[in-house]
């Protein structure tokens, strides 16, 4: 029996196809979204029907951004079985991904790239910090980095003064005004995207600019609050093992210190470390589990965690 894996992202789709003994048969990347709540019904039905249509005999894994609730995998889980999908399984993305990460073990993911939110599971509990989108949450995101940045250097403006963030700032947006930056965000198709376009540059600007370096400093601790809530509404005992991913993760070097200095200072002691297989792993190794597919299970870890 196949088992077809999905990671379905906001700007990508990646498809993992495996076997019930484990056998690794194919991986590629689709350049297509298949977040439900922002595609809407009609545009995720057409999205399935144009990546998956061939699966219908099989089992397809769905691990989807924008159905992080009931509500919507029963609509998700409708829509498939009117399609003619008959074994399905659905789990958000922060779900596959904790799975990719830790392989059945305990632990806490803090994700952080455009967006942030922190999950984790603890003897057979599960609690979630952050993940309300960018007008509720994302602390310590790529959004976040970029709107404090801008906040930061309109406050400099506000005096009269320049400094190396509001001129690096302008160069970014190829602009001499800078109201002709808050046009080009606020008149973008995806305005959240603009602005956390802004984060990489804020990052290669924490050696030189002081005004970055504090940025940076401070989304590590708020990374670091949302695991701090997440473990204490779990009962976390004894050391934490944190794992982390997304973009933001990929100036680690600069960014890890006031997170772990935060955890410290909040009483915490942990490990840190990188996931151990991606969040598609993550959907393949959940369905292992939940069906008892043991070969498949010892075949992931083998392939992963030995």
């Amino acid at each position: 029996m196949k088992i077809i894996c999905i990671d379905g992202g906001g700007t990508h789709t990646r498809i993992l196809v495996v076997t019930d003994d484990g056998e690794f048969l194919s991986e590629h990347i689709e350049p297509i979204s298949l977040n439900f709540s922002v595609l809407g019904e009609a545009k995720f039905r057409d999205t399935i029907i144009q990546l998956l249509s061939a699966y219908k005999n099989d089992t397809v894994v769905l691990g989807l951004a924008g159905a992080g609730r009931t509500a919507e995998q029963r609509r998700i889980r409708e829509i498939m079985q009117q399609l003619g999908f008959t074994s399905i399984a659905i789990y958000s993305d922060v779900e596959i991904a904790f799975h990719g990460a830790f392989l059945g073990h305990p632990g806490i993911l803090v994700i952080a790239g455009t967006g942030s939110i922190a999950y984790g599971e603890y003897r057979g509990r599960k609690a979630r910090a952050g993940g309300w989108g960018y007008l509720l949450g994302d602390d310590g995101s790529g959004f976040w980095i970029g709107r404090t940045a801008i906040r930061k250097a309109l406050e400099y403006l506000e005096r009269g003064q320049h400094n190396l963030l509001t001129t690096t700032i302008m160069e970014m947006f190829s602009v001499s005004d800078w109201y002709d930056i808050l046009t080009q965000i606020y008149q973008s198709s995806s305005p959240v995207s603009k602005v956390a376009s802004i984060a990489p540059k804020v990052f290669e600007l924490t050696d030189t600019c002081d005004e970055a370096h504090q940025i940076i400093q401070e989304a590590g601790r708020r990374l670091a609050h949302l695991v701090d809530r997440v473990a204490t509404n779990l009962s976390y005992e004894g050391k934490l093992t944190i794992r982390y991913t997304g973009g933001i993760w990929k100036n680690k070097a600069k960014i890890l210190p006031s997170f772990e200095a935060e955890l410290q200072t909040l009483g915490w002691q942990f490990e840190v470390y990188p996931p151990l297989a991606d969040p598609v792993w993550g959907a393949a190794f959940i369905v292992a589990q939940e069906k008892g597919l043991d070969e498949l299970r010892y075949r992931i870890l083998e392939r992963f965690a030995s």
